[in-house]
């Protein structure tokens, strides 16, 4: 199980290791009006449990672009959510898991 903090506020988030208690189950929830703690119940060295991951943290992003007074459009806000989280210490699994959805929607074109 891994964890992922997303804020608005410093666009940044932070995966770690959790327990495996929890495993086979994914929660999100608020910290305050600018982050989002996730544990993801995926195996993120999957790309099935990535591709998971990775919707999963889009929409914790949308909710904050929701949220948040931005000028940018929600598509817009959300995408630049998701790539500051990828430079993030262990985003590597994120800025995977985009490459892979990439090469789907490319292959099935």
């Amino acid at each position: 199980m891994s964890r992922i903090a997303i804020t608005a506020t410093a666009l940044a988030a932070a995966m770690l290791f959790g327990t495996p208690a929890a495993a086979d189950e994914t929660r999100v929830w608020p910290v305050g009006d600018t982050s989002y703690h996730i544990y993801f119940g995926s195996d993120l060295n999957t790309a099935q449990g990535r591709a998971v991951a990775l919707g999963v943290v889009e929409k914790a992003a949308a909710k904050l672009c929701r949220n948040m007074s931005t000028t940018d459009r929600d598509d817009v806000c959300v995408a630049k959510i998701v790539s500051a989280s990828m430079h993030s210490p262990k985003g590597q699994m994120l800025a995977l898991a985009v490459v892979e959805r990439g090469r789907v929607q490319l292959a099935a074109k």
